[in-house]
């Protein structure tokens, strides 16, 4: 479920579940808050802005790849079972830019990503990877999906 929490039994935090003390040292350059594990569990809005702003840098200016930057970000070199987020993530994006955005479309994509059962859903979130989705139809598309819970 997508919330703004500490990971149960993990290092990660908030609704991306960043490992900051991995990837603070990086971002902090840009805004020290990317430091604070307090920052992210304080500030929803913050939170799901790392979340992009993470995935962004990688292809950015590490110039990775979606493939190779999913898996950077899922950790799979020291986790190799997370190589199964980096499959349902693609699969979201996938249907997520197939669907018609209608709001059981929307719900489907995201259940595909990681099921859940409530929380809210954010466009900022999802942008790294739907890149090229005009992101109006996505925004109509989640707030249907948001309202409907």
């Amino acid at each position: 479920m997508f919330t703004n929490r500490r990971q149960e039994g993990g290092p990660a935090v908030g609704f991306g579940q960043i490992q900051v003390r991995d990837w603070g040292w990086k971002l902090a350059k840009y805004d020290p808050r990317y430091a604070s594990e307090t920052a992210v569990l304080g500030d929803d809005d913050f939170s799901v802005h790392y979340t992009s702003f993470a995935l962004n840098y990688l292809t950015s200016e590490e110039h990775r790849d979606l493939e190779n930057s999913l898996r950077v970000y899922a950790g799979v070199d020291s986790r190799p079972v997370n190589k199964d987020a980096v499959t349902r993530w693609k699969r979201c994006r996938d249907l997520l830019l197939a669907a018609n955005f209608t709001s059981e479309a929307v719900k489907t994509a995201l259940m595909a990503a990681k099921p859940m059962n409530d929380g809210p859903w954010y466009e900022d979130f999802w942008n790294f990877v739907l890149r090229g989705l005009p992101s109006a139809q996505l925004a109509a598309g989640m707030e249907a999906a948001i309202s409907e819970n």
